[in-house]
């Protein structure tokens, strides 16, 4: 299913969890875009990846303080 679909229904669900509220079209789209971005990067493994990634920062600062 087409990004700007997904997002479309999502934020519909939010709208009419929300009370369905008039006025808040941009405040559901922002919202529904944001939750389905982010599914987006669990499923691409890009949040593993930043996890990874602070994980060898760390593991890389910690020998940097412990060699001084």
């Amino acid at each position: 299913m087409e990004r700007d679909e997904l997002i479309r229904q999502r934020a519909y669900e939010l709208w009419e969890a929300g009370g369905r509220s008039h006025g808040r079209d941009g405040y559901y789209w922002a919202f529904a875009k944001q939750q389905i971005d982010a599914e987006q990067a669990v499923l691409d493994g890009k949040v593993e990846e930043d996890a990874d990634l602070r994980a060898a920062e760390a593991r890389r600062r910690k020998a940097k303080s412990e060699a001084a």
